[in-house]
């Protein structure tokens, strides 16, 4: 992920969707009125002030069920939102000491406000959807070496001992909608190692080491299984399965399992994808190719994902 910014950030990316949307403005009076404010004194507060602004909006845009407008919780969810972008997105735009406070509240309802809030709207919309798009792929594209890091990181499993007793350990199901959890076993090595001998004899590692397939085929709900990632897959962490059916017929299954309708259903970026939170990190999710190319649907348990 860093890396993707990273070169994101070098890149000319940003710089061209604002050159681009500049270019549909045209000349005009609001436009050099705009140019001046942000290349004057106060143009680097000027932008942290943007910038403050939107990412507060988009955030609690991100949480329709928030507390209301101009309750005690809204008021501190502001400056908690406030304080989080001063660490993370504002400690990239320098400081800002007040000095220019008058000029930009002056600069930020006059009549350039609204081209710049056009501008900054149109690049910044722009760039989430490419880096978020650049997060998707990694998803699938690097999961290997992901996956591989994460294995060498704990160790090869123990040899698993020649009865086999232990193989109703596991349960594919109940893993895929959080019944289970891996999380929840800590260092009880007795679960976690019935858990790790019951999987290793139904499933073998795939070639590259980025997941496992079965060894003699298996079905989750009545779907054909392609792929099981035991621990992981891209930025969240877990357990989850792609299974040879379209995004539709596993919700559906997958609804009928727990009972509940899958809520949080979104398509974009390329992908569709429907989350229901069962309990605290233990989240139901369903995600698969937008566009319909891609044959198989993710279904899994994530305890921690970031988007």
């Amino acid at each position: 992920m860093a890396l993707i910014f990273d070169r994101y950030a070098r890149s000319n990316e940003l710089a061209g969707h604002i050159a681009t949307e500049i270019g549909r403005i045209g000349a005009g009076p609001d436009l050099d009125a705009a140019i001046a404010a942000v290349t004057g004194a106060a143009g680097p507060a000027l932008v942290r002030h943007f910038a403050k602004r939107e990412f507060i909006v988009l955030s609690m845009s991100d949480r329709p069920d928030g507390p209301k407008v101009g309750t005690p919780e809204w008021n501190t969810r502001l400056g908690d939102l406030g304080r989080r972008f001063d660490a993370r997105v504002g400690a990239g735009l320098g400081t800002d000491d007040g000095s220019h406070a008058a000029e930009v509240e002056k600069l930020a309802t006059g009549p350039a406000a609204a081209l710049l809030s056009r501008l900054w709207m149109f690049g910044i919309s722009n760039a989430q959807r490419q880096l978020n798009t650049a997060l998707n792929l990694m998803v699938f594209d690097d999961q290997a070496a992901i996956d591989k890091a994460v294995a060498a990181a704990v160790g090869a499993p123990p040899k698993r001992p020649a009865a086999t007793a232990a193989t109703d350990a596991f349960s594919l199901e109940k893993m895929a909608v959080c019944q289970d959890s891996w999380l929840d076993w800590g260092a009880d090595e007795a679960r976690v190692g019935a858990f790790r001998d019951s999987f290793r004899a139904r499933y073998k590692e795939s070639p590259d080491g980025g997941y496992f397939v079965p060894i003699s085929g298996a079905t989750l709900m009545g779907m054909k299984v392609a792929r099981v990632y035991s621990s992981s897959i891209g930025m969240a962490r877990g357990f989850s399965v792609a299974v040879e059916a379209p995004f539709d017929v596993a919700r559906k299954n997958v609804e009928k399992t727990l009972g509940k309708t899958l809520q949080q259903c979104e398509t974009g970026d390329g992908m569709r994808t429907c989350a229901l939170e069962i309990a605290e990190k233990r989240t139901v999710m369903l995600m698969a190719d937008a566009t319909g190319r891609e044959k198989t649907t993710l279904v899994g348990c994530f305890y921690f994902y970031e988007k």
